[in-house]
């Protein structure tokens, strides 16, 4: 449950640095060396948050393993599970981020 929890709030942070990220490009439209400059600062700052999700996930599922308790019956839905959930949606974000910053070029 901890891991969970640690999961998303580390998605929290994603969301609110990507969301500070493309309102600035947006609104910094007219200057292409500031606009690239944060959509670089964007996707810096997400793949740190993403590698730090992928260190959670290593040691939170080690320390299940090491724990010995019994696994639960998985639903049909795995691919839908926080872990995979998380990873796909951080990779939109810095699709859009470059996106963006194309498309204001």
């Amino acid at each position: 449950m901890h891991q969970d929890k640690l999961l998303w709030s580390r998605m929290q942070y994603v969301s609110w640095i990507q969301g500070a990220v493309l309102a600035g490009m947006y609104n910094l439209k007219g200057d292409i060396a500031l606009t690239g400059a944060l959509a670089a600062l964007g996707v810096i700052l997400t793949g740190f948050v993403v590698m730090l999700m992928i260190r959670d996930d290593k040691l939170g599922t080690q320390a299940f393993v090491e724990s010995g308790v019994p696994k639960t019956v998985q639903n049909s839905y795995t691919w839908f599970k926080g872990r995979y959930f998380a990873f796909a949606t951080t990779a939109i974000f810095a699709v859009a981020d470059v996106a963006l910053f194309v498309y204001l070029l």
